[in-house]
């Protein structure tokens, strides 16, 4: 759900802005453009979270640069995108029943 500003409610605005921050350099992590990705498509931390196996904490530290995701999380992360862009994240979709790790 996004409020009147086209936010979503899911994230904070300081998560929206270092992840914008993040987003705009040249070298922009996997895990930062995951993190973009997430936002518009306001897909929740727990999600990604649940998908990968990991903690929020780390999604959040992918989303923020502050770590990279291990090699073999990395194919995993574009397969998840592109499944998730085939899905409607307005109705609580569970991803979890339409791809695989």
């Amino acid at each position: 759900m996004k409020d009147s500003r086209g936010f979503s409610n899911r994230y904070s605005l300081s998560l929206l802005r270092r992840n914008k921050e993040a987003y705009e350099k040249t070298d922009a992590t996997v895990g930062v453009v995951l993190g973009n990705f997430c936002i518009t498509n306001n897909i929740p931390v727990q999600v990604v979270a649940n998908h990968f196996g990991i903690s929020r904490r780390t999604v959040y530290a992918w989303f923020l640069s502050k770590w990279k995701p291990r090699k073999n999380h990395v194919e995993n992360i574009k397969k998840f995108m592109m499944e998730a862009n085939r899905l409607d994240w307005d109705n609580d979709t569970d991803i979890s029943e339409n791809t695989s790790k």
